[in-house]
């Protein structure tokens, strides 16, 4: 049975709303970059920095991705205070932390220390999950989205994620791919028609009805176009500069 490594954040449930015949491994990226690497998994929902630094070992499933439309809505850099001096860089995404990078050296021009423990800093990035609870929190003085920062600059979507794959893997995954799509397409029409089942609502009570659906319709693209492909390429040098893999 094909081994499959999911994201453990609401942003994965319509990819594994409806496929079954899987493995399903769950973490978050950094986790599952590292049972991909020891072979633990066959593939998995990646940081898309992990494919951008190494191109040559990796590849991925066209067409699927976890991007942001403008804002992405769970990619959020927390602001305690008026000011950027202490930054801490949650370790679950490489991709997010290289982002966040970009934003606060690249774009606002600033050379803050980077800290390893959250109460010395005064700007905390979350994602996922995480970043959804503490922007309801309403504990902070700014909250910046990551994804819609990067529309500004760029006027395309950001890829956060891709199922991505060793290169010399032996198996097929034309199945896995069509199977997801088809998972895809039916939690959207179920969301769309007020039919999902109410069981999701309950696993994930810590979001309201209303920006469930806005998460899922207004921050989140789930597919993989030539701009989005295109905003790889800008962020693939990036990704060199920092080097933060």
């Amino acid at each position: 049975m094909m081994r499959v490594g999911k994201v453990s954040y609401l942003n994965t449930l319509p990819m594994f709303y409806n496929i079954s015949n899987y493995e399903i491994i769950e973490g978050h990226p950094s986790e599952l970059f590292k049972m991909l690497e020891e072979d633990k998994i066959d593939i998995g929902i990646l940081s898309s920095a992990v494919y951008l630094k190494d191109k040559d070992k990796y590849a991925y499933l066209d067409g699927i991705s976890i991007s942001g439309k403008e804002m992405v809505c769970s990619v959020l850099l927390f602001l305690k205070e008026d000011h950027i001096k202490n930054v801490y860089l949650t370790k679950d995404s490489v991709t997010s932390r290289v982002l966040t990078r970009w934003y606060v050296e690249e774009i606002l021009k600033l050379k803050p220390n980077y800290v390893d423990e959250e109460e010395k800093a005064d700007t905390i990035l979350y994602i996922g999950d995480k970043a959804i609870k503490e922007y309801h929190s309403k504990a902070y003085k700014k909250i910046v989205d990551l994804g819609e920062e990067w529309f500004k600059r760029y006027g395309v979507g950001f890829v956060f994620a891709l199922f991505t794959y060793k290169k010399n893997s032996v198996k097929s995954f034309d199945k896995l791919k069509e199977d997801v799509i088809n998972s895809i397409n039916l939690f959207y029409e179920k969301l769309k028609n007020n039919s999902l089942e109410d069981e999701i609502f309950k696993k994930y009570d810590f979001v309201d009805i209303g920006f469930f659906r806005k998460y899922f319709f207004e921050c989140l693209d789930l597919g993989l176009r030539e701009d989005q492909k295109r905003s790889l390429s800008i962020f693939e040098d990036f990704v060199k500069r920092f080097d933060l893999t």
